[in-house]
């Protein structure tokens, strides 16, 4: 908006607001002192076109969007600390209860014991918030003397840590709030409920799905995946809190379709099998994400896994020169999945 605002032009229209009458060559004090002038304004206006981005919902950033998107009263997610199982065991390698408010320490993390499941099954929950807690796995060391304690490893999930959510999610978010208005729990109103909640990326709402008055909500997470089921619980008890009296509401996570994918390669010298696949993984990961829950505006069925689209991304990766006999869920078409399917990647088989 102030492009044109250089330190020439602004240099320019002050001397030219001077009498012509007056000295205003360079050298002169008139010009001297517009010299010194003009790059501070100028400085001015360009704080002013970076202000003007911070304040639009669809150019601002960080704390900025977050302040913008509260006036609508979508708030930005902050990050949650993972909930982990734990299988302990004494000297012996019987199973072992330690005190809940144990901590234990792995790597650059530390876990605290909230819950015991079992005998030597408890829940701990990390001290770090963020998705590193999800990943780490390995043998965890007490922090403080455990009497006769002999091992602790981490083990599944219980409930899934989120990071702070990204400005794109939030802006996603606030543009949903904003353009589709949700009033008297329509769709688009169970759709803003269950977005609201942490762990949660995308949801799809199908009213009356098994007769009046009732609607099913279907979800993905930030990673456009299945959802665990500790957040579809979660969503499913902010609804029943919000929802209008005599809705029928049943939430679920997406169910995984599988895509499975086997070829042929031809390698570029060096090139391996299982680097190509741990790449080819993450591109085929990369591509489902981008088509879930994405319904063709001609068709009105949910976007087709395309065998073309897969085929490029084998392609694409610069190890491979060519290839054959590729199968993708053991055809050579298209895959087809039905709204309540998501596309996850399955067995990645080269050769």
């Amino acid at each position: 908006m102030f492009e044109g605002k250089t330190f020439e032009a602004i240099r320019d229209e002050i001397l030219d607001l001077i009498p012509d009458t007056l000295d205003k060559r360079e050298g002169s004090v008139i010009y001297s002192a517009t010299v010194y002038i003009a790059p501070k304004m100028a400085e001015l206006y360009s704080y002013l076109d970076v202000f003007m981005n911070l304040v639009f919902a669809d150019t601002a950033v960080g704390e900025n969007l977050t302040r913008r998107a509260a006036e609508f009263g979508v708030y930005r997610k902050v990050a949650t600390a993972a909930i982990r199982f734990a299988d302990i065991y004494d000297t012996n390698g019987a199973r072992l209860d330690v005190p809940i408010g144990s901590r234990f320490s792995i790597e650059n993390m530390t876990f605290t014991a909230i819950a015991k499941t079992s005998i030597g099954y408890f829940q701990l929950q990390a001290e770090q918030v963020g998705t590193e807690g999800n990943n780490i796995m390995g043998d965890l060391l007490p922090i403080e003397p455990i009497a006769n304690l002999g091992s602790a490893t981490l083990d599944g999930i219980h409930t899934p840590a989120i990071d702070t959510e990204s400005d794109e999610s939030l802006r996603n978010r606030l543009t949903i709030r904003v353009q589709k208005q949700a009033t008297s729990g329509n769709a688009y109103h169970y759709e803003q409920w269950a977005l609201s909640v942490p762990g949660i990326g995308a949801a799809k709402v199908i009213p009356l799905w098994n007769g009046p008055n009732t609607v099913k909500v279907i979800l993905l997470n930030d990673e456009r995946t299945q959802v665990s089921p500790s957040i579809v619980d979660e969503v499913e008890t902010f609804i029943e809190s919000e929802r209008p009296i005599g809705a029928e509401v049943t939430v679920v996570s997406a169910a995984p379709k599988l895509i499975n994918v086997s070829a042929t390669l031809t390698l570029a010298p060096g090139a391996t099998v299982e680097d190509v696949t741990a790449l080819f993984s993450e591109g085929l990961a990369e591509y489902l994400e981008t088509i879930a829950f994405i319904t063709n505006e001609v068709t009105g069925q949910p976007e087709l896994i395309r065998y073309t689209r897969i085929a490029n991304i084998l392609l694409d990766l610069p190890p491979i020169i060519d290839f054959t006999d590729m199968l993708v869920n053991g055809s050579t078409g298209n895959i087809q999945p039905t709204f309540e399917e998501v596309g996850v990647v399955g067995v990645v088989d080269f050769t």
